[in-house]
């Protein structure tokens, strides 16, 4: 089995990074999301997300998102997709007159991947190079119309492990990088990395519970700002035998 090693070096390369250097925990979040993909007999696939995030702060943020993806399978074990997604962040608990210095802003996401998947026993891994493009509006609070277009090179490794019929363990790494950005404070934006455990349900239906660790680069430089969520994902697949 060969596999790209760049992702593996990676992978512990950025934690390593943050090491020694100044942390801020932010409070735990969680995230709750419902996928349906569509599998149709040409290799292609339709994936459609709808997920919540919450902050559990007294006075914090919520997140909402939702997102459509066409994926084809391309020959040997490579793929490539492409997506667009519209993010709305808000204030939670938060009065008007403090809307009017804390975000409450709309992000719009597309971006365009290519995988490559490896299988060996119980095991696959998969390697993704994805450039996206967020158009992130300014304070909405405020009253602005306005878009700031901020590309993101993000680099994953996706591996999951069989357990049986059912089960399956799953772990990931992505790494964000900040590119085509005038104004950007540094070439890292933030490392995630998460785990979890999927249950298949039924021949079509499964849910996932997890972890996701971010690290997130702030201002000044050498400090980063660290996410716990929780995530609760449940997911579906439909076949469609013919088309026509």
């Amino acid at each position: 089995m060969k596999i790209n090693i760049l992702p593996l070096l990676l992978l512990g390369l950025i934690p390593g990074m943050a090491t020694g250097q100044k942390h801020t925990t932010h409070q735990p979040q969680y995230w709750l999301r419902y996928s349906a993909a569509v599998n149709f007999p040409a290799k292609t696939q339709l994936l459609f997300d709808a997920e919540s995030r919450r902050f559990f702060e007294e006075k914090g943020y919520a997140a909402a998102f939702l997102r459509g993806q066409l994926q084809v399978q391309l020959k040997g074990n490579f793929a490539v997709d492409a997506a667009a997604a519209h993010f709305h962040f808000y204030g939670q608990n938060y009065s008007e007159a403090e809307l009017q210095t804390h975000p409450h802003y709309a992000d719009i996401r597309l971006h365009q991947s290519i995988l490559q998947k490896h299988v060996s026993g119980k095991f696959s891994i998969t390697n993704r190079l994805r450039l996206e493009e967020r158009f992130v509006q300014q304070n909405k609070a405020k009253g602005s119309d306005k878009f700031d277009l901020l590309p993101r090179l993000r680099l994953a490794l996706l591996v999951n492990y069989l357990m049986g019929e059912k089960w399956e363990l799953r772990a990931s790494n992505d790494v964000v990088f900040n590119v085509f950005q005038k104004d950007a404070l540094s070439l890292f934006e933030r490392n995630l990395f998460g785990f979890g455990v999927y249950r298949k349900l039924s021949k079509n239906t499964g849910i996932e519970l997890g972890y996701l660790s971010q690290l997130i680069s702030r201002q000044p430089l050498g400090e980063y700002l660290q996410r716990n969520v929780l995530k609760l994902y449940f997911t579906q697949n439909f076949n469609v035998k013919k088309l026509g």
